[in-house]
């Protein structure tokens, strides 16, 4: 299945931001909460045609 660039790009940032939990070992809350707050965000804002946004947004996530 062929995901939509936007809901692939989401997927490409909560991975990241679940490996940088993973590697300094926070609580799975932290984690939780990073992927809520970049949820909401988007939510928020249309980021189409932006996909390259959410590589910068999740970095304060991380």
């Amino acid at each position: 299945m062929v995901l939509p660039e936007g809901v692939r790009a989401r997927q490409d940032a909560v991975n990241g931001m679940l490996k940088v939990h993973s590697y300094h070992n926070f609580r799975p809350e932290t984690a939780y909460l990073s992927v809520t707050h970049l949820d909401r965000f988007l939510c928020t804002y249309d980021l189409s045609g932006k996909e390259w946004s959410l590589h910068l947004l999740s970095e304060p996530c991380e």
